[in-house]
């Protein structure tokens, strides 16, 4: 072999050899930059479309710590903001009566005007959502009878006869395993044992249209 013939191997090798350690670099950079699906954020909670839904996620947060509510458990579960807090301090007057007063307003389609409000404490809560034009009926209501049964289902029963005077409608239930000496006693002005009001625009619609609830932390 001449050495011509062996000076252009030689190239040859060499180049075969480059092309191979730069195809190694490149996989190797290619698996260091690919994304980990284990760091990928979940997605919020779009807000409700329509009052079936946002009842469908009532039921959730009932569910949850047997009815306390959290701010965290509302806005992440009914998919809506808090917009304002307010902390209690001795300059207020009145006084919140709770740690926080979490509020909140938001326009949605199919539901109109929501509105939040948290009494937010270590040891209570009360929620109150009200949906649509207060004295109002709302198109594709959630009935009356349906989220009563609802109610049964987790736990709640009627408190007393629905209200017919007249102005806003409402329909208050109580925890079916209330210890019965607990029902008589409230302390500080808040209720020691769960309960729950339904609202409806008047004293004769079968629509709801807001719910409120107290509850002790668990």
């Amino acid at each position: 072999m001449n050495l011509k013939s062996s000076n252009v191997l030689r190239s040859l090798a060499l180049t075969v050899a480059m092309s191979v350690i730069g195809t190694a670099v490149c996989a190797q950079t290619v698996h260091r930059v690919k994304p980990s699906t284990s760091t990928t954020k979940k997605v919020a909670m779009s807000p409700p479309e329509s009052p079936i839904e946002l009842w469908s996620r009532i039921k959730i947060l009932l569910k949850k710590q047997h009815g306390y509510t959290s701010k965290k458990d509302v806005e992440d579960v009914l998919g809506i903001r808090f917009t304002h807090t307010e902390e209690d301090n001795e300059t207020l007057s009145p006084r919140i009566g709770a740690k926080f007063l979490h509020t909140g307003k938001q326009e949605l389609a199919g539901l109109g005007l929501v509105s939040l409000v948290l009494f937010d404490d270590p040891k209570w809560s009360r929620f109150i959502v009200d949906w649509g034009v207060e004295h109002s009926e709302t198109p594709n209501c959630l009935n009356l009878d349906q989220a009563t049964r609802d109610l049964a289902t987790l736990g709640w029963d009627f408190a007393d006869k629905r209200s017919f005077l007249p102005g806003r409608g409402h329909q208050q239930f109580f925890r079916k395993d209330t210890p019965e000496e607990d029902a008589d006693n409230s302390e500080h002005g808040i209720d020691r044992f769960p309960h729950l009001t339904l609202f409806m625009p008047n004293q004769l619609s079968q629509c709801v249209n807001g719910l409120g609830t107290t509850r002790q932390h668990p």
